[in-house]
């Protein structure tokens, strides 16, 4: 409603943006180095949830890994170590 994601009684309920999108944001808005604003997509928001195995490439990890474009566009997905689609990554619940 109003260009806003909102509840049913008019309360802020998130924003509606990509991850790419959010990366370019923290590389514009906020100056931050690519390498920063990729971590802050992936290992920072891992770690706070203490998920080890997610957000960055160690062994052990879940081999879940985005290869983007220069410009940030998506060009590869491989879910668990296996190649993966990147239109079809996730399933219809938005869960890989």
């Amino acid at each position: 409603r109003n260009g806003r994601l909102e509840t049913a009684d008019g309360v802020l309920a998130g924003a509606d943006i990509d991850m790419a999108a959010a990366v370019r944001g923290a590389m514009g808005l906020m100056g931050v180095s690519r390498e920063t604003a990729l971590a802050m997509a992936s290992k920072v928001p891992a770690d706070f949830l203490g998920l080890p195995d997610v957000g960055r490439i160690a062994p052990g990890a879940r081999a879940d890994l985005v290869e983007l474009s220069p410009d940030l566009a998506v060009r590869r997905v491989w879910m668990g170590g296996k190649p993966h689609s990147p239109e079809l990554a996730y399933d219809k619940d938005g869960r890989g």
